[in-house]
């Protein structure tokens, strides 16, 4: 028994030795924290000083248990902003000490304090304008007269005035169920980018749109990348492509007239850029990864061009 255990042990190593390899490189710090929690889905507090993440519990039977987890970049330590083990998908709003998270179809605001929890809206993804005024959902609906069929509508919320406005909707149910599944708005607050996953042609096809914040001028720049996001200057995009070995990070203008990929990043997951555009956070096999980039671009990182 104990020569099976200690096995199994010089496996896991070994995995993951293999699987870190690729990120040594001097642009690429790992953020060492307790190995007991496995993190995605990080984003940056407006100071950079922080991240909000999903984190759950390392566990071995059922499904592990997931909360909403503040991360201090510097000294690696967190803490649980949440408790019920079914909360998700953070995104710190305008406000420095206010997140939003989601629970049971439902977007909850809460102080990092942990207290203040609010509900806001119906939804299962969130993503705030850079003023702060409006934010962007995902919401599912039954469509009337279609068993077991359903559509995703992005619709932007003033969180002022309460009022609301449709922006992007996927078809009603044939065959497979068209999803949405990423929003990052444009610094400007002007511009939102979708990332959805279309059946189209017997396969499913990760395509990114861009829409005009008030529902206008809806375009899809590309047919091959999700998790999407902007670069400062908010004329180039990130993302993730697919290719043979994996999920890449790529950068893109609007024209989308070249993509460019910098580095070899398979696996990763979750990018998210810092609002000052110096940095990156991403996830590879439940571990955060901070990406320098001004070490890959220089010192203005925005500052993209494509190459003949």
């Amino acid at each position: 028994m104990l020569l099976g255990a200690l096995l199994l042990l010089l496996l896991f190593a070994c995995r993951q030795s293999s699987r870190d390899a690729i990120l040594e490189h001097p642009a690429i710090t790992l953020l060492k924290v307790d190995q007991s929690v496995a993190f995605f889905e990080p984003t940056w507090s407006p100071d950079e000083m922080q991240l909000a993440v999903t984190g759950a519990r390392r566990c071995y039977t059922g499904r592990c248990p997931q909360t909403v987890y503040i991360l201090d970049i510097g000294s690696g330590e967190y803490y649980s902003l949440t408790t019920s083990g079914s909360e998700s998908a953070p995104e710190w709003t305008s406000a420095p000490e206010i997140i939003s998270f989601v629970k049971d179809g439902t977007i909850y605001t809460i102080g990092t304090d942990g207290n203040r929890l609010l509900p806001l809206t119906p939804g299962l993804l969130a993503s705030w304008s850079r003023d702060g005024r409006f934010v962007a959902v995902v919401r599912q609906n039954r469509e009337t007269g279609l068993d077991s069929s359903f559509t995703y509508k992005v619709e932007v919320l003033d969180v002022k005035m309460g009022d609301e406005r449709p922006i992007f909707e996927t078809r009603p149910k044939t065959e497979q169920e068209d999803r949405i599944t990423g929003l990052a708005w444009s610094p400007d607050s002007a511009q939102i980018a979708i990332s959805a996953r279309l059946w189209t042609a017997q396969t499913y096809t990760d395509s990114v749109f861009v829409v005009n914040a008030n529902g206008s001028d809806l375009r899809r720049v590309s047919t091959n990348a999700t998790s999407v996001g902007w670069m400062p200057d908010g004329t180039w995009l990130y993302f993730l492509t697919y290719e043979k070995g994996g999920t890449q990070l790529s950068f893109a203008p609007l024209s989308f007239d070249c993509v460019l990929t910098p580095l070899e990043l398979p696996e990763i997951r979750d990018p998210v850029i810092a609002p000052s555009g110096e940095q990156m956070a991403f996830v590879h096999y439940g571990n955060i990864y901070l990406l320098d980039l001004t070490w890959l671009f220089g010192t203005n990182s925005e500052r993209l061009t494509c190459t003949n």
